[in-house]
């Protein structure tokens, strides 16, 4: 097996056939249910990278980062999530 760290690992998942439904999805607050990364901070919070920017979970709501709210990314796919030493959080994009 090779790894690779371009691209993380991924489940696919028949929700139909287990009747499960995804415990996030864009009427929750996601701006896209397709969830490329997850990281959770040392802080606690929850960070999803999707296509259409990067999103913070609190616990309690989400708030989303993309480039129409957010200086600096030049695109809203978020491919990868890391956290150095210091806190830092770094975005694959």
């Amino acid at each position: 097996m090779q790894s690779s760290t371009r691209w993380p690992p991924w489940v696919a998942v028949d929700e139909e056939r287990l009747g499960v439904r995804p415990p996030w999805l864009t009427e929750d607050g996601l701006p896209r249910s397709s969830v490329h990364a997850i990281l959770q901070s040392r802080d606690g919070f929850l960070w999803v990278g999707t296509e259409e920017g990067l999103v913070r979970f609190d616990g309690a709501g989400f708030r989303v980062y993309d480039t129409s709210n957010t200086p600096g990314p030049r695109n809203d796919q978020i491919w990868a999530l890391a956290e150095d030493r210091g806190g830092t959080l770094w975005i694959d994009g």
